[in-house]
């Protein structure tokens, strides 16, 4: 269907040609498609911020190093853009605070302080905010958590073969109480219910030799790590003083379950072993 010259004249309000009108919808097409890419234009200078490992690890009471954010602008490394980094609980920077704030430098690039591990720390995350923009990775506490066993020969420092417990009271030579009161010695398990306070190592010709009471204060010996009772009568509650050797409650020193001085100071006495015999040094003490 055509419309006629007059119906074409009804339609075009009186005054106004209809040229006119036409020319004004033609100027508010532009109008709309820029609003449209307005939003594009905007999302382009977002930044982005990536951390440079998707998970830090470390050791308790040790440190995290290397650890950085990149700040990126349409996928291009930018500076000048403030980021604020923050740490879980667990965890500080070097200089004790749990939050860090820098610049981007020329690479776009945050470089973070050295992080210290805690303790007790566990597993938490590490979080980066530079306006509206966030980036999280997670931080954790290898298994171990300190206390690790060693020994040293000479100036020549090695950890304990074996798995001696985390934590252990070193008493000698290769010799550790565990935190359950158990002996270890050279990595393995030797005796349990050991007194942790009345226990002493010594190493002759290679081997390592542990004197020590049990809870209920009995006399042991432990020869490599094979543990026997101290032969003869030691009195029970005696103090450990070296291979075999012991103060009993009364001050009497003894040696492989024989009686061997009195009126000994139980606080200044101690024995040692050498070519399997015991040596002993005290003072005694006024009666």
């Amino acid at each position: 269907m055509s419309l006629t010259s007059d119906q074409n004249s009804a339609l075009t309000p009186p005054g106004l040609p209809r040229r006119t009108i036409l020319q004004g919808a033609a100027w508010t097409i532009p109008a709309i498609a820029l609003a449209t890419v307005a939003p594009a234009a905007s999302a382009s200078t977002a930044a982005v911020l990536t951390f440079n490992q998707a998970s830090y690890s470390g050791t308790a009471c040790g440190t995290i190093t290397g650890a950085y954010v990149t700040v990126t602008v349409g996928g291009v490394p930018t500076a000048g853009r403030s980021v604020t980094t923050t740490l879980s609980d667990g965890y500080t920077f070097a200089d004790g605070t749990t939050t860090n704030t820098q610049v981007s430098d020329t690479s776009g690039r945050v470089n973070l302080p050295a992080i210290g591990v805690g303790a007790g720390a566990g597993t938490g995350s590490i979080t980066g905010l530079s306006g509206s923009s966030v980036a999280t990775s997670a931080i954790s506490a290898g298994p171990d958590a300190g206390g690790v066993a060693w020994n040293a020969q000479g100036t020549t420092a090695t950890p304990v073969p074996g798995s001696t417990p985390a934590g252990s009271k070193a008493i000698g030579f290769n010799a550790f109480i565990s935190p359950a009161n158990e002996l270890w010695i050279n990595g393995t398990r030797v005796a349990t219910n050991v007194d942790p306070n009345n226990a002493i190592a010594t190493r002759d010709q290679g081997n390592t030799y542990t004197t020590y009471t049990d809870a209920g204060g009995v006399a042991w010996n432990a020869q490599g790590t094979t543990a026997t009772l101290v032969p003869g009568s030691t009195p029970a509650g005696s103090k450990a003083i070296g291979f075999n050797a012991f103060i009993s409650p009364a001050n009497e020193l003894w040696i492989n379950g024989t009686r061997v001085a009195t009126n000994v100071d139980p606080n200044n006495a101690i024995a040692t072993r050498d070519e399997g015999n015991t040596y002993t040094t005290y003072s005694t003490v006024s009666c």
